[in-house]
């Protein structure tokens, strides 16, 4: 799944290829103006991300999101170390009583963004190379 490899299930939205986020690596996405919920994220590209805006058992609240919306996020190495980003959201999907967010990383090309480019070699790096299973 690395950066020269096509989707399996298609054509590739994106201008730059989703590489799957699996559970070992237990990175998370908070969305500070809706509380310190740890909402699971499942996929990363060169230019943005994707996470469930979503926790289990919870009701959907309508409207708080919306495609072109801006929204500050902080994305989640472990419960001490973190980034904060902005995402332009891009796509909005509900399943089953989650809502899965994708988006664009935006603002200024700072600290965080050559932070968050290092995080996607890494994720690369590993899924071409890395062993997972039991």
């Amino acid at each position: 799944m690395g950066k020269a490899r096509a989707s399996q299930a298609g054509a590739e939205r994106r201008r730059s290829p989703r590489r799957q986020i699996l559970d070992a690596f237990g990175v998370f996405v908070v969305v500070p103006s809706l509380g310190a919920h740890r909402l699971r994220m499942h996929d990363v590209s060169d230019l943005g991300l994707g996470f469930d805006m979503d926790l289990a058992g919870e009701v959907p609240a309508p409207g708080i999101l919306k495609a072109g919306q801006e929204l500050p996020i902080q994305l989640h190495f472990n419960a001490q170390l973190s980034l904060s980003l902005v995402l332009r959201i891009s796509r909005i999907e509900e399943s089953v009583g989650v809502r899965r967010v994708g988006g664009e990383i935006t603002g200024p090309r700072g600290r965080e963004q050559k932070a968050f480019c290092a995080f996607v070699d890494l994720v690369d790096a590993l899924l071409e190379t890395g062993h997972f299973g039991a």
